[in-house]
Parts: structure tokens; sequence; C-alpha cells
């Protein structure tokens, strides 16, 4: 595209803890949040960033919590207010027109703990540490996928991470990482139903002694077994290894890197 008189990013990020990025499953694109600085995006894998049009009322005051984008032209934002915005996006002019924005519906929402995951078939899970929403593209509101009392085996936590992916067979899965208040870090699954979580066995890196705080989860688009896992923890590294991958969709882990 011609990026003639496009106001470009910073691409230094290191002075910005709260930042965020959304790859598009298929196309050359992503999505960017940074502290303080609003929305961006980049067709040229990160190197250059420009100015994305944010929707009114944003909040990224503290930290940006969540972003995702569908294999179309569909991309949600999570903000520091506990709101959900839909965006649909121009590719031609890389514009954005959003929607209203949605609070979930219920207590316990908290600020930084939203994560969002896109699971094909123009659907998305959105968690908190206190519920797991569903909104399908068209919608105007969140709508409650099940309680996330399963999540965790019912314990008080803190949400890490959420990732999903279609599974090949019509349906999905959903992976989330979390950690108690006893600082014991697991890996949770879902499958074609946020309704019913159960902990997924990963002894490699299941109940680390110290808090895991910094941990990221993602699914390749449309491979459900395929998982790739990085953390930190307590701005310490974990490792080596701090990069893990599971072929089996998180029942055994490999360290990478």
């Amino acid at each position: 595209r011609d990026v003639t008189g496009v106001q470009t990013v910073s691409s230094d990020l290191s002075s910005y803890w709260g930042f965020t990025v959304a790859f598009h499953p298929t196309q050359k694109f992503v999505v960017g949040m940074r502290q303080n600085s609003g929305l961006m995006y980049s067709i040229d894998d990160g190197v250059t960033w420009f100015a994305f049009a944010s929707p009114s009322g944003f909040n990224d005051g503290r930290q940006v919590t969540a972003a995702c984008l569908s294999d179309g032209n569909t991309v949600l934002v999570a903000d520091d207010s506990s709101n959900v915005y839909v965006g649909t996006i121009d590719f031609a002019t890389y514009g954005c027109t959003w929607q209203a924005p949605m609070t979930p519906p219920g207590t316990g929402v908290g600020l930084g703990v939203m994560r969002i995951a896109f699971v094909g078939g123009n659907r998305f899970f959105i968690a908190t540490t206190a519920d797991v929403y569903s909104f399908t593209v068209g919608a105007t509101a969140l709508q409650p996928a099940g309680t996330a009392n399963g999540l965790g085996g019912g314990v008080a936590m803190n949400l890490l991470d959420l990732c999903g992916a279609a599974d090949g067979a019509g349906g999905y899965v959903l992976l989330a990482t979390i950690c108690d208040t006893s600082k014991n870090f697991t890996v949770w699954r879902a499958t074609s139903s946020a309704t019913t979580w159960t902990q997924v066995p990963n002894a490699l890196i299941a109940g680390t002694a110290t808090a895991p705080l910094f941990i990221k989860l993602a699914m390749p688009y449309g491979n459900s077994n395929l998982v790739y896992l990085a953390g930190a923890t307590d701005q310490v590294n974990l490792g080596p290894p701090n990069l893990w991958r599971s072929s089996n969709g998180g029942t055994s882990w490999t360290g990478i890197l």
C-alpha cells in the first residue's frame, strides 16, 4: 500500500510493559496495542507500525488486556475498563469501523484479566477470572458460555492466557493457563463447550515454585493439537527453556528455546 503521509509508530517497545499483538490467521496483518499509545497495525511482520484508529472511549491508560483477529475482517480488543470492542477492518485502506463497546455481564470482572481466542466459524471466546463468554460475528452482546468455576477447579486464581482453534471435526478446543493463590501454575482444556474444564496433565511445567506471572499460549490457525507456551516468572526467566511446544494439545511439552 501507499503509506505516504501515514503516521508511523516507533518499533522500540523496551519501555512499554503493556503491549499486545494479534496476528491475522490468513493475511499478512498484525494489530498491536501499546500502553498509552492506542492501537497500531503492521503489514511487514512487525518491522514497521502505523497508527490504527482506536474506538471511541478506548482506555489504554494502564495495560491493554487482549486483542484477537478472525480469519475474515473482524477484530476484537479489550481495554482496561473491561470493555470489549468489535471492529470491521477495511483491508483496502486499513481503516476500521467500531461497534459500541460490550461489557461482560456479572460481577468480578477485573482489569488486566480479559483474554480472547478465535476458534473459527466467526466465533470468539472471551475469558475473565469470573466467567467465560462467547461472541459470534454479527452479534451485539457477549453471551455466557458456562461458568468458569470449573476452570482452575474452583480455587481463587489469576487468569494468565487463553487460546483456541478448530478441532478439524466441526468443533473447537480451548486452552487456558492460570496461577492460583498458592502460586501453582496449571493448564486447563475445554472442547466444543466452555462449560466443562479439565486440568491438562503436564508434569514438566505444572506447579512451579514461583508464580509464573507472564505466560502466553498460542495455537496455529485450525490446528488444536499444536500449542506453544512462553513465560517468565516474577520478571525472571523460567528457564531455559522459556518456550515450550506441545504436539498433543498440551498433554506433554518439549522445551525448544
